[in-house]
């Protein structure tokens, strides 16, 4: 449908609301409007006339206008901030969002038809609370860049009334400093510091379906003051550096006092009732913190909630992950929503990706070593009595061990937790003293270290300094357990021919490691799907296979067309006898993947070098015939 940039008189509720400049953003975790508020103070604020050109995403502030009212006017969770710019920092900020759609309505003689058009000039009204020693105002899109900003003239134009003398105005400006804040003083210097994030302020700020759900438990939002401001922002600081994706996956984060603060009784493996304190929640990539810290009642020491918001922050990334659906650009960072849709290309375009890649890569690993545990749910306290057991089964802790989700998400937040150092983890420890082996009842949490470490949730730094020096890639070769692949030894990146391979001429790529003994052969390859992103590096499933009906089995690749992917299109490792006669005899002497998991972790003229675990390989009749507990490759460049 072609753009369209009229509105009709009559049309409908979105229409009113883009005019308005109020959005009601529907779905799982986001959002709806703050309330408006009327205390019979009366108020100034700056209205100011946004609009975005959608072919270019370049913003403009139209005009301004100073204006006076009693009731705070609505606002909207976002991908931008308006900010008032102080003479020492900002002095205050409001999240805004465009409405990319409006409803036209319009009569056929006795039928009332309405259409859905895509608006090429968006336009928004946003009211700034105003303070006299402003210097001025600027737009900050979701990566914190300033995208608009009104001149100095217009600003002057529009504060006469409200504003400072001219010599004290002269002097504000020339102090003015309009980078984010070093040091969180308050909600605004956190706002500013990290646009894309809201932080609510009242129970209508929450997402909806933290105010709908019949689980949610939030009985007030917690004012953030300088306390709260200072401690989110420092673990805020820390978590986009040492990880930019969990960082960048979070919409929402608000302090809250949970019903009876969060205590909920429980009953323990010999029936006796113990009291537990829940300490967040998540819902979409929206989180609320408790802002008690333990059951007598404490406010939340900075460790806790530092602690708390990395484990939250993952359960977000996890969901949005696992949603399968492309998330709303202005709702994260450009360069986050890209990785996050490559994520889920990597791992097989399926619904509940990462889950299903999860709880494949626990269950499986369980087909080379028994001694892995199981999900308990409420009884992972009585079945792993301690840390040690849990660890000993698989798991990060005992906690891990309740659900899927809780064992992701507790593998990420042991590489924050400040109490104790990497070293003397008890998942790390499980590596001491080994080299270029690692044993079966090790490779299970080896492996989903490494997938963290490609997801890039983890520093390298830190993977490091956990596994130490357990690698069993720590030489060149193709290595398929019992037998080296050196032979012939190559790695490249080939791409699809258009109009030649078997995917009808989709643009992409795919990584092929090949090798040879003196009697048989080897190869690894995975497909290349999101141009530019095509670069190998990264966590992949393999693919479910037919053995040597694959290229007739009829899987699309493109749905919408109906191109079969055949091999060429499909993650797996093949192997085949080269000591047989005719082709029957080497069809029944192929052996080809259908289930694993690949990671490749680098791919650079300097080092090529990867990984694949718990790879089922069938024979041609499509039996089991084996389930490789580990492969490795590693080239380098002489």
């Amino acid at each position: 449908m072609p753009e369209k940039i009229r509105i009709f008189a009559g049309a409908g509720l979105l229409a009113v609301l883009a005019l308005a400049g109020v959005w009601l953003l529907n779905g799982p975790g986001l959002s709806g409007p703050s309330g408006p508020v009327g205390d019979g103070e009366v108020r100034p604020y700056l209205r100011l006339a946004v609009s975005r050109d959608a072919g270019s995403a370049t913003l403009d502030i139209a005009q301004v206008w100073l204006v006076e009212t009693p009731v705070r006017p609505l606002t909207a969770p976002g991908g931008y901030y308006a900010v008032l710019d102080g003479p020492e920092g900002a002095l205050s900020a409001v999240p805004f969002a465009f409405a990319a759609e409006a409803v036209e309505e319009y009569q056929d003689q006795d039928v009332v038809l309405y259409d859905t058009v895509n608006l090429a000039l968006q336009s928004v009204m946003v009211f700034l609370p105003y303070e006299p020693d402003a210097v001025g105002v600027r737009v900050l899109d979701a990566a914190g860049a300033t995208v608009a900003e009104i001149d100095d003239a217009a600003f002057d134009d529009a504060t006469a009334s409200h504003r400072l003398s001219p010599l004290s105005r002269a002097w504000a400006r020339a102090r003015s400093i309009v980078a984010p804040t070093a040091h969180a003083a308050s909600l605004i210097d956190l706002q500013v510091s990290f646009p894309h994030i809201l932080f609510p302020q009242a129970e209508g700020d929450l997402s909806f379906w933290h105010q709908h759900s019949p689980n949610s438990t939030v009985t007030a939002v917690v004012p953030i003051d300088d306390y709260w401001a200072t401690a989110l922002h420092d673990a805020l600081s820390e978590l986009s550096v040492k990880s930019p994706l969990l960082f960048g996956s979070l919409g929402s984060v608000a302090i809250v006092d949970y019903d009876a603060w969060g205590i909920a009784t429980t009953a323990t493996c010999d029936g006796n009732p113990v009291e537990g304190i829940r300490r967040g929640d998540t819902k979409g990539n929206h989180i609320t913190i408790n802002a008690r810290g333990d059951i007598r009642g404490g406010l939340n020491t900075a460790a806790q909630l530092r602690s708390t918001l990395v484990h939250e922050s993952t359960h977000a990334f996890h969901n949005l992950i696992d949603s399968g659906t492309s998330v709303t650009p202005e709702n994260l960072p450009t360069d986050i929503l890209e990785k996050v849709n490559d994520i889920r290309a990597n791992l097989g375009d399926i619904p509940n990706a990462l889950t299903l890649t999860w709880v494949q890569l626990h269950g499986t690993a369980k087909l080379v070593y028994m001694g892995y545990g199981d999900y308990e749910g409420s009884q992972a306290r009585c079945v792993y009595s301690d840390d040690s057991s849990a660890v000993a089964a698989g798991f990060a802790s005992w906690y891990g061990a309740t659900s899927y989700k809780e064992d992701f998400a507790t593998y990420v937040q042991m590489f924050y937790d400040s109490a104790q150092s990497l070293g003397s983890d008890p998942v790390c420890q499980q590596f001491s003293g080994l080299t270029d082996e690692v044993p079966r009842e090790k490779l299970l949490p080896f492996a989903k270290l490494n997938f963290l470490r490609a997801l890039e949730l983890v520093l390298e730094s830190d993977y490091e300094s956990c596994v130490q020096n357990a690698d069993p890639a720590s030489e060149e070769g193709f290595h398929i357990p019992d037998e080296r692949y050196d032979q012939g030894l190559k790695a490249s990146v080939l791409e699809y021919e258009p109009g030649v391979s078997d995917l009808g001429g989709v643009p992409g790529s795919r990584f092929v490691v090949l090798g040879a003994t003196s009697s048989a052969q080897a190869m690894l390859q995975i497909r290349g799907r999101r141009p530019p992103l095509n670069s190998p590096i990264g966590f992949h499933r393999l693919d479910e296979t037919a053995g040597w009906a694959t290229p007739y089995r009829g899987f699309s690749y493109q749905k919408e067309n109906d191109l079969p992917i055949g091999m060429s299109g499909r993650n797996y490792l093949s192997w085949q006898s080269t000591q047989t006669s005719g082709r029957i005899e080497l069809v029944q002497n192929t052996r080809i993947s259908t289930g694993g998991f690949v990671l490749i972790v680098s791919d650079t003229p300097e080092l090529t070098k990867g990984y694949a675990f718990f790879v089922i390989m069938d024979d041609w009749l499509g039996r089991r015939r084996a389930v490789l507990d580990l492969v490795w490759f590693r080239l380098e460049d002489d």
